[in-house]
């Protein structure tokens, strides 16, 4: 009886453990914070593909909100983003909701500490689109580049 009881005890911890490290808790851990985006990417269904670095930051705070400062020019467009916008993490995806070029779906496909890749799909126009984020050094966080507070 005592060994059963240990057992179950043992299978129980392990499955909390797992469960605690699922994709959606370490993002929701590991994403509040100012990124650099310094790649982007939009590949077409004919396989061609135009990609631009250093686009600008984007910040996200712990109760589910951000602010983004990017500001760049890809297939003739000049894309300015400094709206503020919502984000969420589920399983292995992370939204990004609001008025935003970046307003969509985006997978997580690298997840480390310091380093991020998502790509997302619009299948109505066929592209991909592929952000690479590095999270910022207190020195390049948009505040200070914008001299505010």
């Amino acid at each position: 009886m005592k060994t059963g009881v240990c057992v179950a005890g043992v299978k129980m911890f392990i499955a909390v453990t797992l469960m605690g490290c699922s994709t959606a808790m370490v993002m929701n851990k590991r994403l509040p914070s100012e990124w650099n985006i310094s790649n982007y990417e939009e590949r077409m269904a004919d396989g061609s593909a135009n990609s631009v670095r250093d686009i600008g930051s984007i910040r996200f705070e712990t109760n589910g909100t951000g602010t983004k400062s990017i500001n760049f020019k890809i297939i003739e467009r000049n894309i300015e983003d400094y709206q503020p916008f919502e984000w969420k993490v589920a399983e292995d995806t992370v939204y990004i909701s609001g008025t935003s070029h970046f307003s969509r779906p985006w997978t997580i496909v690298n997840n480390t500490a310091g380093n991020q890749v998502w790509k997302s799909k619009d299948n109505k126009l066929g592209i991909t689109y592929t952000m690479v984020l590095n999270k910022n050094r207190p020195e390049q966080r948009i505040s200070q580049r914008t001299g505010n507070e």
